[in-house]
């Protein structure tokens, strides 16, 4: 009686090894959009081991899918989506499927796992893209324009002082300011015939008034 136990073990062993498991099965390829570009979406019944490789003439992506089993379509799918020109897929050898992706030009790639089976992303993943410009703070200068400065339209000498007219930094249209007043963020020091002269945090700031004739022209 305790020599049926090895016998029974070893029958175990037997079957499970008679029993492998299954491969993947590769039923569908579809093209998908995002962001930075577009996806291949592989629908696989389980995650295979597989290997990848771009190459040129023409460009094309060649993924091995190792111990599965082609389900797909026998005919190449024309997709016409840039980059992906077409689609290919085959049994490549006993347990080895080979999908191709044939593409208009060379471009980024990564093959990442996905709910469906594998995903080759194309392009750039999504994200936020980096600005173009090579100015650092160049696109929160263009977000944020810097305001523009006080503008000076008109002066008057009078007995009780001279009064400059000024537009304001978002106003719309001038008011009269007096020396000692504070106007875009500066204080007025001085106010002549020909100007205005203002002290900011960052120095002294002259208003010119816009003559379009010469001194002197009549």
């Amino acid at each position: 009686m305790p020599r049926a136990l090895p016998v029974t073990l070893g029958l175990l062993v037997i079957a499970t090894a008679a029993h492998p498991a299954p491969p993947a099965e590769l039923s569908d390829v579809r093209l998908a959009r995002h962001d930075g570009g577009v996806s291949v979406e592989l629908r696989l019944s389980a995650l295979p081991r597989y290997q990848s490789e771009l190459i040129d003439g023409p460009w094309r992506i060649v993924i091995d899918l190792e111990e599965a089993a082609y389900r797909w379509a026998s005919r190449p799918l024309v997709v016409g989506v840039d980059p992906v020109r077409e689609i290919r897929g085959s049994q490549y050898r006993k347990g080895i499927v080979r999908l191709v992706i044939e593409l208009t030009r060379r471009v980024p790639y990564s093959v990442e796992p996905w709910v469906g089976g594998l995903r080759v992303v194309l392009g750039a993943p999504p994200s936020t893209a980096p600005p173009s410009s090579a100015v650092p703070g160049a696109a929160a200068t263009r977000q944020h324009p810097r305001p523009r400065p006080p503008e000076l339209q008109g002066v008057v000498l009078r007995d009780g002082g001279p009064v400059a007219y000024i537009v304001a930094p978002g106003a719309a249209r001038a008011e009269g300011y007096r020396v000692g007043d504070t106007v875009g963020g500066g204080v007025i020091e001085t106010i002549d015939e020909h100007g205005v002269v203002l002290r900011t945090p960052s120095g002294r700031m002259e208003l010119r008034l816009d003559v379009s004739k010469p001194p002197g022209a009549r």
